[in-house]
């Protein structure tokens, strides 16, 4: 079973930021995923900035998608 834990590393230990449910000397293994201090930066590398992003008023983009992006001939 895994479960996500949100740790401080402070004089060489890792200090869980919330209460645990653990025994003393359980031992576990630790992945480690670096936290984004910055909320805007978190927000530029969201995929949900994309939407709307492609609005228009063209019916036809995804029939006509090479045209349109590669500006290839339409095929018969």
């Amino acid at each position: 079973m895994s479960e996500s834990l949100k740790v401080i590393y402070e004089n060489g230990v890792f200090k869980p930021l919330q209460r645990v449910n653990l025994k003393e000397h359980q031992k576990l293994e630790l992945i480690i995923k670096r936290a984004i201090k910055d909320a805007s930066v978190s927000k530029q590398k969201s995929p949900l900035r994309l939407i709307g992003l492609f609005e228009s008023d063209v019916d036809d983009l995804a029939v006509n998608h090479d045209t349109y992006l590669y500006d290839c001939p339409q095929k018969a």
